[in-house]
Parts: structure tokens; sequence; C-alpha cells
């Protein structure tokens, strides 16, 4: 059994696609990705809010993809941002403090949403695959 029939079987029971579980956690990457620079109540509950949607993005293209290049270049993408979350959190990273509006959080969102869908528009012209049906 190879690692790439094992990831085709998972994503079969997982049943991986865009409107699966596993793609909407991209969505989440993304809006991680916009809290790392915008105030919101995100940085309450993770110091590190860029690295933790950097670790979904890469979980979520490793679930996608079986060769060995993706696996190495996602696998180790993802490596290094928990690597780097645990380095920052030896360091002594803390969450924010200070509580903005609720609004600041709608704001996060509906960029990372935003961000996202242009991701998904320009995903064939950046990568050469397409994640559109």
């Amino acid at each position: 059994l190879t690692t790439s029939r094992i990831l085709e079987e998972l994503k079969s029971v997982v049943g991986f696609n865009e409107v699966s579980p596993a793609g909407k956690t991209n969505r989440l990457s993304f809006i991680f990705i916009v809290a790392a620079y915008l105030p919101s109540n995100i940085k309450r509950f993770t110091p590190h809010p860029m690295l933790w949607g950097v670790a979904i993005w890469a979980a979520v293209h490793l679930l996608s993809n079986g060769d060995l290049a993706s696996m190495i270049l996602f696998g180790t993408i993802g490596i290094y941002a928990l690597f780097d979350i645990w380095s920052a959190n030896t360091r002594g990273a803390k969450e924010s403090d200070i509580a903005p509006a609720p609004a600041k959080d709608l704001i996060v969102i509906a960029l990372g949403l935003v961000i996202y869908a242009c991701a998904l528009v320009f995903h064939e012209s950046l990568s050469g695959i397409s994640v559109l049906f």
C-alpha cells in the first residue's frame, strides 16, 4: 500500500471535496491568516493566528494531494508552522487581553472569505490545478 493509495482511501472515506468539512476547513485558514493582521477576538484565543492558518492550509492540501512532491512541500510547511507555534509558546507568547468590538470579527471573517474566494478563482492560474468543479 503506497502513501498515495492511503490518502485516496482517506479522501473517499471523508468524502473530500470543496463542500465537505475538509474543504470548508480551508476557509478557516484564510480567516486565521487575515486575523493575524487585523484586530479581532481570535487573538484572544491564540497568539498565532497566522501560523494556525498556515498549518490548517497545509493539512488540507496534504489531504487533497497524495504525490510525493506535494507531501514534501505541504508537509514541510505544516511542520514548520507547528514548530514555530511551539517555539513561540516556549518563549512566552501570550494571547491578547484586548477585546475588540464584535464588528471587527465580522470584518476579519468577511475579508478572509473574499480572499478565499479569490484563491479559488485564481488557483488554476497560480498552481495549474483547478479546484472549482
